[in-house]
């Protein structure tokens, strides 16, 4: 039947229907337009309640979930769910921002989003409507959209606000910036390392972690202060004050009572003249050290105490100077009866010292002129010629004569190889040295030249990039560590890369294809996983070395790890090594106790591994099952050319009394350590670490053989 609402059958059918008998035997309740208003105007008045209850918990989230929620928050389906979160939230005693991340309110969110902006097809009715205060959305907008330190710096003290697995990476991140600048200044590379710690400053100021987060929020401060003081050291080695004083200022807005902050500010207000201001400061730093230990306390009073004799010292001299400018005046008579001349003007400036011997210089030539030209007439007039020689007709140029202000080139000659040999073999021999020529006789069958020994295939992309680390199995093979190129190349006499010859050919990594590094910000909404390519490709090999069961070690320097791949299985992924497998893992690369850019290893005979460990300036040893290495040489992550310590180790090499010895680059020298001694000898170059060309002298070694005694 048509529901037609003028037909008595329809509404007969209508009022048999249970709700609507139930709707009738409930008690009527009238309300008028008065009371009708004024309920009207307490759910209102609730809602905004509620919308600043919310905004207030939206402010302590992170900038990404704000940004999610600044165009729909006006909307009442989108004020209506949050509350209905946060209400959930308080429930369950969780925190409103770790409940919004949560993946089905995190999606929800993302529907109500595409809901809205569908447009006729999305919400309608009272859901679509919108109801907020301009303060909020304006407080929303800047939050969501936001701009560390506001523009043009009217906000200095907005940042980014970060979950806790942002700003991990961004600790990561900065922890690895301050150790590759304090590496820099370690080295004197005061650019290098002023350079990263402003990056390190660029990048920390900008971000804040979430305001539950103390623990993170405290790390991050600290991080960046100690960014900003190693900033203010390195502009003070280069003479910048100014940047200095910046810096050291926006160390102390973080922490008022940073002695290291007012230690600097008080020299670079030194370098700038201001000494006034610097004296004050260092009152402020004895101050502060007087709550300190006994050895900081004598420590930082002997520094301060020093500074202040070099600034009373600077002022004696300033004053000594200016007494004498003053002094030199007076006998110039500045400020006398000869001031000025009989008309009026001021009498010329007084010629420096070295005008006067330049003015002393050029009397003296004109006389000898004077005086040579006098006797040179007399010459003539006893000779009976003429005082002036008459003028000639100029001559005409021809081939073998040429014009005057004419440049002839110079003589050359075009030499063959043999004769360039022998002119080279007869100037070393007056030398004394003898000029031999070698020859890779070992691989004729690789380089028949005796010169291309490290290339496969044809072309300028066939040959090697940057080759480092080599090993030479048994049965001839030679392994070569391609850094460059990111791959292990294997060179053998029974294979060939197109057929015409022997060659090359990669068996470890892809060539020209680099392990890329993990995205810490990409896909925050999914679980952290590893790198594209893991377990097949590499990032910089530079060793390698042959295991007993013919699988490959290959030693990444980036990394700081070693792989052991499996030669001709293309399937299976490699396995690490070193670090071992069950030990703790490193937060990152940039931590005391992981490998840092290491560039050698060796392989024992009861399977233990040897690596250099270049950055830390140290030698392990990783025992077979080992969970933590053994410290064979160095002093971790402290560099120096006294006998227990090293300067970037770069090759290690065994004795046949079983003595360690290490090329230490950078201190010029070749370092043997008995068995288990951590104090070394010099056996070549200079045990005070000096570079040098003599005989016994050394400079940057970087490989080491087996020594027979």
């Amino acid at each position: 039947m048509a529901k037609d609402v003028r037909n008595p059958e329809f509404w007969n059918k209508f009022m048999q229907r249970p709700e609507v008998q139930a709707a009738m035997r409930s008690k009527l309740k009238y309300e008028s337009a008065a009371e009708a208003a004024q309920r009207t105007k307490l759910d209102k008045l609730e809602r905004k309640q509620r919308r600043y209850e919310i905004m207030d918990e939206l402010m302590k989230c992170a900038t990404n979930i704000k940004h999610l929620i600044s165009p729909m928050f006006r909307y009442k389906i989108t004020q209506q769910y949050l509350w209905k979160v946060l209400c959930e939230a308080r429930k369950e005693g969780i925190l409103f921002c770790d409940k919004l991340r949560q993946p089905q309110v995190y999606h929800r969110l993302q529907a109500i989003k595409a809901e809205i902006t569908a447009g006729p097809y999305g919400v309608a009715g009272w859901q679509a409507e919108e109801e907020v205060e301009e303060d909020l959305m304006d407080k929303m907008v800047v939050e969501a959209d936001c701009i560390p330190g506001g523009i043009d710096g009217e906000a200095p003290d907005r940042k980014q606000v970060l979950d806790r697995r942002e700003i991990q990476g961004v600790l990561d991140f900065g922890q690895k910036i301050k150790t590759e600048g304090n590496e820099a200044f370690l080295n004197e590379n005061w650019e290098g390392a002023l350079t990263r710690y402003c990056q390190g400053d660029e990048m920390l100021k900008n971000f804040a972690a979430e305001p539950h987060l103390d623990k993170e929020n405290k790390e991050l401060k600290t991080m960046h202060r100690q960014c900003l003081n190693n900033k203010a050291n390195a502009a003070l080695q280069m003479d910048q004050w100014q940047t200095a004083l910046r810096a050291a200022e926006s160390a102390l807005k973080l922490k008022m009572d940073d002695e290291k902050a007012l230690f600097r500010k008080a020299q670079a207000l030194e370098g700038l003249g201001r000494t006034d201001e610097a004296l004050e400061v260092l009152d402020e730093v004895e101050q502060i050290a007087e709550d300190m230990d006994e050895d900081f306390r004598e420590q930082i009073l002997d520094d301060v105490k020093e500074r202040r004799e070099e600034i009373k010292a600077i002022e004696h001299k300033a004053a000594k100077s200016f007494n004498n400018m003053f002094k030199a005046m007076g006998d110039k008579q500045v400020f006398g009866s000869g001031r000025f001349l009989a008309d009026g003007t001021s009498p010329p400036p007084a010629l420096t010292g070295a005008e006067e011997r330049q003015l002393k210089r050029i009397k003296e030539q004109d006389e000898y002129r004077a005086g040579k030209l006098k006797y040179e007439l007399e010459q003539r007039r006893k000779e009976g010629k003429p005082l002036v020689d008459l003028p000639q007709e100029p001559e005409m140029p021809t081939p073998n004569k040429p014009p005057l202000g004419f440049r002839s080139s110079e003589r050359t000659r075009t030499l063959t190889k043999a004769q360039a040999q022998q002119l080279l073999e007869e100037l070393f021999w007056n030398m004394g040295l003898k000029l031999q020529t070698v020859q890779l006789s070992a691989w004729d069958a690789m380089a028949p030249t005796g010169v291309t020994a490290f290339q496969y295939g044809t072309g300028e992309k066939s040959c090697l990039s940057q080759p480092r680390g080599l090993h030479l199995d048994q049965d001839g093979n030679l392994y070569v560590a391609d850094f460059g190129n990111f791959c292990v190349v294997r060179f053998a006499t029974t294979e060939g890369n197109d057929g015409n010859g022997p060659g090359g050919r990669v068996v470890v990594g892809q060539r020209g294809k680099q392990l890329l590094d993990v995205d810490y910000l990409k896909d925050i909404g999914k679980p952290l996983a590893p790198a594209d390519g893991e377990g097949v490709l590499l990032k910089n090999p530079i060793d390698v070395a042959l295991n007993a069961d013919g699988s490959l070690l290959v030693l990444d320097c980036p990394m700081g790890r070693v792989q052991c791949f499996e030669q001709g299985a293309k399937t299976s992924l490699a396995t690490v090594m070193v670090p071992p497998p069950r030990s703790m893992p490193a937060k990152s690369l940039a931590v005391p106790e992981a490998i840092k850019h290491p560039r050698s290893m060796l392989r024992l005979s009861d399977g233990s591994l040897v690596i250099c460990d270049t950055w830390s300036h140290r030698v392990l040893k990783y025992n077979k099952d080992a969970m933590a290495p053994e410290l064979l040489a160095g002093s971790p992550n402290s560099c120096g050319c006294s006998d227990s310590q090293l300067n970037f180790p770069s090759c290690v090499a065994f004795g046949s009394d079983g003595c360690l010895l290490v090329a230490d680059t950078n201190n010029h020298r070749i370092q043997r350590f008995q068995p288990g001694e951590l104090t070394g000898v010099t056996v070549a170059g200079s045990a005070a670490g000096k570079a040098g060309d003599g005989p016994w002298e050394l400079c940057m070694p970087t490989g080491a053989e087996r020594w027979r005694w």
